[in-house]
């Protein structure tokens, strides 16, 4: 499951029961790092190599080096391959990758709408990818919707294995949620972040189209409000997990499935002035991760110190397939494995935002991270662990 822009969480506010009460108890909790920003991401993580080695630059145009892709190798390897939500990345690659698609967000950006999001499906038989239909429901209810379509049909087609990946667009904007829960979220209850700024300290280098959801300088009641906002949109994505989390755990492939919930970077939602994720500040590059399934060891936290890109080796492990050649991530799968290590894989960690920002940190000393914005060198050092 990987869901759009949900950022490390802290604090009381931002009601997730199930991620929090049920699949905390039986999970293995990573630190996990995002290098790169929306569709940059989701080519390192489908192709498993480093932020300027993907070979993809644009939605609509396929790789000019097409190298191994996630699902393809699965499918290779005799895995159904299944996706509903956000691909971002080009049909040819969605071909490649998946036998099945429902729901597939159909757009070179975001929906402007959730209840109304384009989307099309990719046919098993014909491998063809269909007309765009509008969602007619909220993404996260449709997405999982399919998913669980997908789970309940897959024993009547055939008996093999299956590789699904759920893009869930929430809670990217528009901040939209069923009326009940936002109703659960009274601005006057949202506490500002401490790094709450009118004005930002640091030229980004571009003014993209997330800064423009609020007015700058910013206004203390209109962050606030967007943060409520937030809060609901996470609250009805958790409710959606859950709900598809109690079909499989009543479903025959219960004890023999390996879920992950991950997203691709966090937002601002206040912080420095900021609101988006176009940034290489810790709340946008770092992310929550969460890994359970059969050998996983429960409740158990690690450093991780890796990159999204990291999730194809690693599964492909677990699986027991034979990672390609042209993977350049690390697999974590000894950090599962072994209970006893806590060592990151990588002891640095970059990030980077077009030719506008630059990003380092140390990961084992967890008190270093130098921002580079335009050329102006700024050096955060950390006091405590994040």
């Amino acid at each position: 499951m990987y869901c759009n822009q949900i950022k490390k969480k802290r604090g009381q506010l931002g009601d997730t029961w199930y991620l929090d009460e049920v699949f905390i108890k039986i999970n293995g909790v990573l630190h996990y790092w995002s290098p790169a920003v929306c569709s940059s991401s989701r080519a390192m993580i489908n192709t498993g190599r480093n932020l300027y080695s993907t070979g993809m630059m644009r939605k609509e145009r396929p790789a000019k080096q097409p190298f191994s892709l996630w699902g393809e190798t699965f499918r290779q390897a005799g895995y159904e391959t299944f996706i509903s939500g956000k691909w971002h990345l080009s049909d040819k690659e969605l071909e490649r990758s998946f036998d099945i698609g429902q729901a597939v967000l159909n757009t070179v950006g975001m929906t402007k709408d959730h209840y109304k999001a384009p989307m099309v499906d990719l046919d098993l038989t014909s491998r063809k990818i269909s007309q765009e239909y509008p969602s007619k429901k909220h993404t996260s209810e449709l997405i999982t919707d399919k998913a669980i379509d997908y789970l309940k049909s897959k024993k009547v087609r055939n008996d093999k294995p299956f590789l699904m990946y759920l893009g869930y667009l929430a809670p990217h904007d528009p901040r939209q949620s069923p009326q009940n829960l936002l109703d659960m979220y009274s601005s006057d209850d949202i506490p500002l972040p401490d790094s709450f700024l009118r004005n930002p300290t640091i030229d980004h280098g571009e003014r993209v189209r997330g800064e423009g959801l609020l007015s700058s300088p910013r206004k203390v009641n209109d962050v606030k409000q967007f943060i409520a906002e937030y809060y609901a949109m996470m609250t009805h994505l958790d409710a959606e997990v859950g709900r598809l989390l109690n079909v499989l755990e009543n479903s025959q492939y219960a004890d023999n499935t390996i879920i992950i919930f991950t997203s691709d970077h966090g937002l601002a939602v206040g912080k420095h002035a900021l609101l988006g994720k176009q940034n290489q500040y810790e709340h946008s590059i770092r992310a929550p991760f969460i890994i359970a399934g059969k050998n996983i060891k429960k409740g158990r936290k690690a450093k991780g110190g890796f990159y999204l890109n990291s999730l194809f080796p690693t599964t492909a492990e677990l699986a027991g397939i034979t990672i390609p050649s042209n993977v350049q991530a690390k697999s974590f799968a000894s950090l599962l494995k072994n209970t006893d290590k806590n060592e990151p894989l990588n002891e640095y960690i970059y990030g980077a935002y077009r030719h506008y920002q630059r990003m380092v940190r140390s990961v084992r000393r967890l008190q270093t991270h130098l921002l580079s914005y335009n050329g102006c060198n700024t050096i955060i050092r950390l006091k405590k662990r994040p």
